[in-house]
């Protein structure tokens, strides 16, 4: 790396590092004023408003960094122009494509220290503001199988759980069933607990339903399933999923028992593809920040760079869900946006 190299990707550090502050700074505002409502409710006093916010801070980086990458290079960049820095450099014979290597390589490295973030220090940091929070406004901590599970049994039809239990067992399992001549049978459990290689079930009863008529009956005693409470254990914990890791036990979990799992799945992609986002905003700021070395009008690209940023995370959100409501592949839903906003950027730059 040239001695320019490492200038000019010294500069554009210091301005994504400004840029990031200042959006964390308005976002702290933000939710500061958000919280206020909370203040003297229980113990929730003001310094743990602001120790609860603090813990924030890491996920806060990985939803502002991209931004903070494409208005930092434009600022960057074109401080350099207006000192006529890059109109030097490029009279030199070097040419775009070579003069963006560094700001390239800060935008795709940066992207894999998000997932470093995601991956190892937010989802704690927000679990403790999360029970931090509830603690000081007496209120219970968030259960992450409150909603139950449904799992697909075979033969069995479709299960669905209610409850898991600190001892293994499960609560409130329903399953249901439907039979050659349409008729629907569901069992009600109120228990059942593990025995090696079945569930026993206890204090169980059916009902039958057909087009004219339901009928009330004994339920079932035993559950053969592979399923076990260590399974069910770590899927109560990845039902709030937050790292690869967890997305991707989830999603394979969902999968095996033929369960929706696009929106897991489109987690999963959106956290892997973080270094091409960041790299794709990059690249979306290039052309206007070198259109500023031979012009001026450098608060009118800003702005307009600014605006395109945000066209991103709208794009985002609109093509997530399109992929979610037309059963797109979730690895589609996650690359468009970048695709979109990022090929012409770099085809331009090639040209150049």
């Amino acid at each position: 790396m040239s001695k320019f190299d490492r200038y000019l990707l010294r500069t554009l550090l210091i301005s994504t590092f400004v840029t990031l502050i200042f959006l964390l700074g308005i976002d702290f505002l933000v939710q500061s004023s958000d919280e206020a409502d909370n203040l003297g409710v229980g113990k929730y006093s003001f310094l743990v408003m602001i120790y609860v916010l603090a813990l924030q801070i890491p996920d806060k980086i990985i939803e502002f960094l991209p931004a903070a990458i494409l208005v930092g290079s434009i600022m960057g960049l074109g401080q350099l122009g207006n000192q006529n820095e890059l109109t030097v450099v490029r009279a030199a014979g070097v040419s775009k494509l070579r003069l963006s290597r560094a700001g390239i390589l800060m935008a795709f490295f940066l992207g894999i220290g998000l997932i470093g973030i995601s991956e190892y220090i937010a989802p704690g940091m927000n679990d403790k503001a999360e029970l931090t929070r509830n603690q000081a406004l007496g209120r219970a901590s968030a259960n992450h199988f409150a909603q139950g599970i449904w799992l697909d049994s075979g033969e069995d039809g479709y299960v669905h759980i209610a409850q898991f239990n600190p001892d293994g067992s499960l609560g409130g399992l329903s399953f249901y069933r439907q039979d050659r001549e349409g008729n629907i049978r569901i069992d009600k459990v109120r228990r059942a607990e593990h025995q090696g290689d079945y569930w026993q079930l206890s204090d169980s009863h059916s009902i039958m339903l057909n087009s004219t008529r339901y009928q009330l009956g004994e339920g079932r005693n035993t559950w053969h399933n592979s399923v076990n409470p260590q399974t069910l254990s770590r899927l109560a914990d990845t039902s709030s999923a937050q790292t690869i890791a967890e997305l991707y036990t989830l999603t394979q979990f969902l999968k095996a028992n033929r369960i929706e799992h696009r929106n897991e799945s489109l987690r999963l992609w959106q956290q892997l593809f973080l270094p091409l986002s960041t790299l794709a905003m990059l690249l979306l700021a290039l052309p206007f920040a070198y259109g500023q070395v031979r012009s001026g009008g450098g608060g009118a690209r800003l702005l307009i760079g600014i605006l395109l940023g945000v066209s991103y995370y709208v794009l985002q959100a609109i093509l997530s869900s399109m992929a979610l409501l037309l059963h797109w592949p979730p690895i589609l839903g996650a690359l468009l946006p970048i695709l979109i906003l990022g090929i012409p950027p770099f085809i331009a730059l090639l040209r150049n």
